[in-house]
This record gives structure tokens, C-alpha cells and sequence, in this order.
């Protein structure tokens, strides 16, 4: 969810968590990427799609984590986040969120 020069033109804003409408939660992304994601969790569109590899959603969720820390993430907390991404996803399939 993070944008190329190619895809500028393009470019809207989306809630990382649906509803949540504080600045931390909002983030540039393609209109194409927008529209997949619609109300899924961000892990599962990451998780969904061939564009995303290891290392984007690594960059992602470090820029995302670093943005509520006010602060760098470390290497250890943006593991931890990644770990709360899944499991947030999971509980939501769980409970039909």
C-alpha cells in the first residue's frame, strides 16, 4: 500500500483499520490496491495479492508501527506488530467481523 511515480495519478487515501478516522490510520495507496482491500484487513489483502512480497509488507508495517511509536520501530517491535496483524485477521475470520 505504498505507491510507485506510475501510480501517483492515482493515488487516494485508505483507513489501515476500517472506521478509525485519526491521521496515524490513513495511508496513501494506489486506487487499484483501495479497491481490493474495500473492508478486509490489511493482512489479508497483503497476504491476497502476488504485488506484495516479504519485504513491502515488512516496509509497511515498519513505516505504520514507527508513525504510532512517534519514534523508529525497532527490528523486534515491527516483528511484534506483524505478529498482532495476523492475529487481529485471524480473530476477525473467527468471529465474522
Amino acid at each position: 500500500m505504498t505507491r510507485g511515480k506510475s501510480e501517483s495519478a492515482e493515488a487516494t487515501v485508505d483507513h489501515v483499520y476500517l472506521g478509525h478516522n485519526i491521521d496515524d490510520n490513513i495511508v496513501v495507496c494506489c486506487r487499484s490496491c483501495n479497491s481490493k482491500k474495500h473492508r478486509q484487513h490489511v493482512y489479508d489483502l497483503y497476504q491476497s495479492s502476488e504485488k506484495f512480497t516479504d519485504e513491502l509488507w515488512h516496509e509497511f508495517v515498519k513505516r505504520f508501527a514507527s508513525r504510532f511509536l512517534t519514534r523508529e520501530a525497532t527490528e523486534q517491535e515491527i516483528e511484534a506488530w506483524k505478529q498482532g496483524f495476523k492475529e487481529e485477521s485471524e480473530e476477525m475470520k473467527q468471529y465474522g467481523a
